[in-house]
């Protein structure tokens, strides 16, 4: 089977985006750095690219193993930086054109989470710029993934340690581009770019068909009726001797999310999940690495998830030379397909399984709460009316919202936007606040300069030398103003 082609829409634009951050983590980290180039379908530029340095909080702090990848130290982003919520000012602007495809590369998974935390601590609707006006998103490096196992030919594809590295510096390096300014945000934007328009160039009908799955109605119809369409699918659990992509059947509805499937890996062993219990299966599932029983191997069981630009394909697109090179018996993905499909209580089995989930540490600040509920409807244009007023030129209003999550995050919006606004109390607030995450474990303010110790002594780069003296420096005046 060939990939089918897509119907263009002329009115449509991608908006290529990459972030650098103060760390890994959205929930407790910052962007630090964002560039950004629109393009046509075609990925010819419109207009000018766009980058901006942005100030890190007092309560956020500056990982050094971070800050040695970017080169961007607190002197710097505090004299060329701009206000977090002057950043989603002008990206809520970007967003506004309708038709717009937002793309950067493993954006699904790290910089579009920075981004939704991002506009939430902000007082802006943390989701409506995915899907608003008919906008979408997508993720170059899924689609160089599914590029690499199904259709190679055209680019040169790096190997590490006997497998495929899908970094983006490796794979721009093997394609004989600039990587010399490599985790600048806007160099990472013209590698992906680059990278993008080389699979449209030698696998077009590839490319358009990955653009088709920015619809959910679309990958919905690869993936019904369930259980009788297999399906190729590339996800990071897969491992990368596998190319990243496995032959999958799904199963059945995930309870209480409507947008994700439950899928079984056809090449796996199926023994566990068609003959044990649910109690096994959830053991040897969610177990950590600790508990796990190094003897049972984790269950091929995965989530697709509809809305989240799935890299899927149907099974007919694997030619017979991918198959042997990825190995995939296609015979056995025949067989592990009748055999599920035998297996009557599969679909109760796995929708009890995901019925209780396994929990995860709750948030201790509203600033890391944003998938604790969905924001009332109220509140969202009550936020909305706000910034209009703000962008009018009317002054600061404390608006008294039913979330108390967003009252908390008006709080400390209030000390960055206009602090002179604030009262004694509102200023003792924030400041215990401040203190309060520098010392908790997610900031870890002693750890952080622990680690530039080791850092410091073990470099002999002059220019890193100074970035951690910097840093250091910066905590030094960190302390003595929190009292740390």
């Amino acid at each position: 089977m060939r990939f089918r082609n897509r119907t263009s829409n002329p009115q449509e634009s991608f908006y290529w985006y990459d972030i650098e951050t103060t760390g890994t983590s959205p929930r407790h980290d910052r962007i630090i750095q964002l560039a950004s180039q629109r393009t046509d379908e075609e990925l010819r530029p419109i207009g000018e690219p766009y980058t901006r340095l942005v100030r890190v909080p007092p309560e956020v702090l500056l990982k050094p193993e971070a800050m040695l990848i970017t080169k961007l130290g607190p002197k710097l982003l505090e004299t060329e930086g701009i206000e977090e919520w002057k950043l989603l000012y002008e990206l809520s602007d970007h967003f506004a054109q309708p038709q717009t495809c937002i793309v950067g590369y493993n954006n699904v998974s790290f910089d579009d989470e920075f981004l939704r935390f991002s506009m939430y601590r902000n007082l802006r609707p943390p989701y409506e710029h995915e899907w608003k006006r008919g906008n979408s998103r997508m993720d170059l490096m899924g689609i160089l993934q599914l590029t690499c196992a199904l259709r190679p030919e055209g680019m040169r594809w790096p190997i590490k340690d006997e497998e495929p590295s899908y970094t983006l510096t490796d794979l721009a390096q093997a394609n004989d581009l600039d990587t010399s300014n490599a985790h600048d945000a806007h160099a990472d934007v013209d590698m992906t770019l680059s990278l993008a328009r080389l699979v449209k160039k030698n696998q077009p009908k590839l490319w358009q068909f990955a653009c088709s799955l920015r619809s959910k109605e679309t990958v919905s119809g690869y993936t019904t009726p369930l259980r009788t369409k297999p399906l190729l699918h590339v996800s990071k659990y897969y491992s990368k001797q596998r190319y990243c992509i496995a032959p999958v059947l799904p199963i059945v509805v995930r309870p209480n999310r409507s947008n994700e499937l439950i899928a079984v890996d056809l090449s796996s062993d199926l023994s566990l999940i068609c003959s044990g219990s649910i109690e096994d299966l959830r053991s040897a599932l969610f177990a950590s690495e600790e508990d796990r029983d190094s003897s049972q191997p984790r269950p091929g069981i995965h989530t697709i998830t509809l809305n989240k630009f799935p890299m899927i394909a149907p099974i007919s697109t694997l030619r017979d030379e991918d198959a042997h090179r990825l190995n995939i018996n296609k015979k056995a993905v025949r067989d592990a397909c009748a055999q599920l499909s035998r297996s009557q209580d599969l679909p109760y089995k796995l929708q009890q399984l995901y019925e209780q989930p396994p929990s995860f540490e709750a948030p201790q600040t509203a600033e890391e709460a944003l998938y604790e509920g969905f924001l009332p409807d109220e509140d969202v244009k009550d936020c909305l009316e706000f910034w209009r007023d703000l962008d009018r030129g009317l002054p600061w209003r404390d608006i008294a919202l039913s979330d108390t999550r967003l009252n908390d995050l008006r709080h400390r919006l209030k000390a960055r936007f206009a602090p002179e606004e604030m009262d004694d109390r509102e200023k003792s607030q924030y400041r215990s606040f401040v203190k309060a995450q520098l010392t908790s474990k997610q900031q870890n303010f002693g750890e952080v300069r622990q680690k530039i110790q080791e850092l410091r002594t073990s470099t002999q780069n002059s220019r890193d030398i100074k970035l951690l003296d910097e840093l250091d420096s910066h905590m030094t005046e960190l302390a003595n103003t929190y009292e740390l």
